[in-house]
């Protein structure tokens, strides 16, 4: 129970400045979506 209590502050609480004061949970849901690029792979 402690150890679910530190990651869910950890990562849904806790702003990290590394990014950009944002949570990880908010960093992760606003970096998640697929790539639309039209670049071409080779």
């Amino acid at each position: 129970m402690i150890m679910e209590a530190y990651r869910r502050r950890y990562n849904e609480v806790r702003p990290h400045s590394s990014l950009n004061y944002q949570t990880a949970a908010a960093f992760r849901r606003a970096h998640n979506e697929p790539l639309t690029s039209d670049a071409c792979v080779r």
